[in-house]
C-alpha cells in the first residue's frame, strides 16, 4: 500500500468524531469516518463464491483489485497516514483484513461503558426517539447485542489474538489530550499535534449527514474546544443497567 494505513476500532459514543477532528486538523494524517471499506472488501470476497468466478478462478487477476482497494479509495486523501475507522478487529474482519495486509496495526479507543450507553440514550431523548420506559429495551436489544457487539468483539479479539495495537481512553484525551496525543503520533509515526480551534469533522469537504440515520447531531461536536460534557449517568440509565455494567471491562468481559 502507498499509505499507511491504522486500523481503529474505537467504541460508539468513545470521542471517535472528536479526535477525528483533531486528527483532521494535521497535515500528513487523517481519520475517517465509520469506513465503508471493509464493506467493500466483503462484497468482493463474496464474489469469489459465486459460480461464475468458480466456473473460471483467476485468481491473479481479481487480486489485482482486491489488493489494491485501500489505495484506490484513499487515492485522493491528501495525507501520509489513515485512521481507518472500523469494527476490524471481530474474528471474520481479522481475518479477511489479514489476507490483504501482513501485520496490521490496530489503535484501540474506549469509554467506560455505561458513559457511552447514557451518552446513546440522552441522545435518543433529545431526538424524541426514545421514551424512558423504553430505555431498559433499547440497552439490552439495541446497543449491547447490535451496534456495541462488534466493537467490543473487535477489541476483545484484538487483544487476544496479540495484534500490534494502541489502547487509549477517551478520558485521557479530555484531561491530558497533549499526552494522548503523543502517544498515539508515537504509535502512527507522524506528528498529530491539537489545534487551537476544533472544527467539525469533514473530510474532502464531505460532512456527515446524521439525517440519514435519523439521529440528529449523532457527529456533531458541542464546542470547538476539548471539554466533556458533563451529566448524571441516572438520569438516563435505570439502575439496574447501571449495576449490571457498572463493572464491564472491555478486555475481560463476556456478554
Amino acid at each position: 500500500m502507498s499509505k499507511n494505513i491504522i486500523f481503529f476500532n474505537g467504541i460508539p459514543r468513545a470521542g471517535n468524531t472528536l479526535l477525528g477532528s483533531i486528527v483532521n486538523s494535521n497535515k500528513n494524517i487523517k481519520a475517517t469516518p465509520n469506513s465503508v471499506v471493509l464493506d467493500i472488501l466483503f462484497q468482493l470476497a463474496e464474489i469469489k463464491k459465486n459460480s461464475v468466478f468458480e466456473n473460471f478462478p483467476d485468481h491473479e487477476s481479481f487480486d489485482n483489485v482486491a489488493t489494491n482497494v485501500f489505495d484506490f479509495y484513499y487515492k485522493d486523501w491528501d495525507c501520509n497516514t489513515i485512521l481507518e475507522r472500523g469494527p476490524w478487529g471481530t474474528p471474520l474482519n481479522l481475518e479477511l483484513l489479514n489476507s490483504f495486509i501482513d501485520k496490521p496495526k490496530f489503535f484501540i479507543l474506549t469509554r467506560p461503558l455505561l458513559e457511552c450507553l447514557a451518552s446513546f440514550v440522552k441522545l435518543k431523548i433529545e431526538n424524541k426517539s426514545l421514551k424512558q420506559h423504553e430505555v431498559k429495551e433499547y440497552v439490552e436489544n439495541q446497543l449491547m447485542q447490535n451496534i456495541f457487539k462488534k466493537w467490543i468483539w473487535g477489541v476483545k479479539n484484538i487483544v487476544k489474538s496479540k495484534q500490534d495495537y494502541l489502547h487509549l481512553d477517551y478520558n485521557q484525551l479530555i484531561n491530558s489530550p497533549k499526552i494522548f496525543l503523543k502517544k498515539l503520533s508515537q504509535f502512527c509515526n507522524v506528528e498529530i499535534t491539537l489545534p487551537s480551534y476544533i472544527k467539525q469533522f469533514k473530510i474532502n469537504d464531505v460532512e456527515y449527514n446524521d439525517r440519514a440515520i435519523g439521529l440528529k447531531n449523532l457527529h456533531r461536536l458541542n464546542n470547538n474546544k476539548i471539554k466533556k460534557n458533563h451529566y448524571k449517568i441516572e438520569n438516563y440509565l435505570s439502575l439496574e443497567i447501571i449495576d449490571k455494567y457498572k463493572n464491564f471491562n472491555y478486555f475481560d468481559n463476556e456478554f
